[in-house]
């Protein structure tokens, strides 16, 4: 049950960014809950990772890193705490140890691809492109990956033709009128309105069902109006 609120939490951060007092009080009541559970198996890394996780969903990343540290001292060689110390790093501009971070996760499991597009995401927040593109290549033998990390790298960098270069793959793969509509944002995000407009016609052709949104944003387009930041459909 602790668990399960951490995670509702985390998802009600992620889409409701904005503070309310249900929300507020659903996190302390996730907080509270993963307290207990600390209090009752005060040597479990899970728990403590699992209370870093609450924590950076309230907003509290200084304590979230304190809890991530605690479970790396219960538990140094598990990959995912050291991508979640890395994260929480990301996220206080401390970029360079972020990195150093998933690099360390890599290297304890270099089979894992979640773990190698976190640390080709650190190679480019810290200008080391070369290396990021080498370490896709090496675990993908492509550098367009379809991981929402990358992504949203690429958006906070303004690596542009790297993010299209994603929402191109995901939607011919998955030919969705959501990876369309992404797709298409993405183009009009970079001025690429001839391709955004293409698509959407696109989608709207395959995807009848989908015409309210594609109108919609037919109506942005031609009106030259900001879309919704394309990153932030897939995080």
């Amino acid at each position: 049950i602790s668990e399960q609120a951490v995670s509702y939490a985390a998802n009600l951060a992620n889409r409701q960014p904005d503070p309310s007092d249900a929300k507020n009080a659903f996190l302390s009541f996730a907080l509270d809950q993963i307290h207990k559970e600390i209090a009752a198996r005060p040597k479990d890394a899970r728990i403590y990772l699992q209370a870093s996780l609450a924590y950076r969903a309230a907003g509290d990343l200084e304590d979230s890193l304190k809890t991530t540290q605690t479970a790396l001292a219960l538990s140094p060689t598990k990959q995912q705490i050291f991508i979640e110390e890395g994260t929480t790093l990301w996220q206080l501009g401390r970029n360079k140890e972020a990195s150093d971070a998933y690099q360390k996760a890599y290297e304890l499991d270099t089979t894992n691809a979640d773990a190698a597009a976190y640390a080709a995401a650190g190679d480019f927040e810290t200008g080391n492109a070369a290396a990021g593109r080498a370490l896709l290549m090496q675990h993908y033998g492509t550098t367009v990956v379809d991981n929402d990390v990358l992504l949203y790298t690429y958006y906070q960098l303004k690596m542009y033709d790297d993010m299209i270069g994603i929402f191109a793959l995901r939607y011919k793969n998955t030919g969705s009128a959501d990876a369309g509509y992404r797709l298409a944002s993405a183009y009009a995000t970079v001025g690429r309105y001839s391709e955004a407009r293409a698509t959407i016609e696109e989608v709207l052709k395959n995807h009848p069902e989908s015409s309210t949104t594609g109108q919609q944003l037919l109506s942005q387009l031609q009106g030259r109006r900001p879309f919704a930041n394309p990153s932030r459909f897939a995080l």
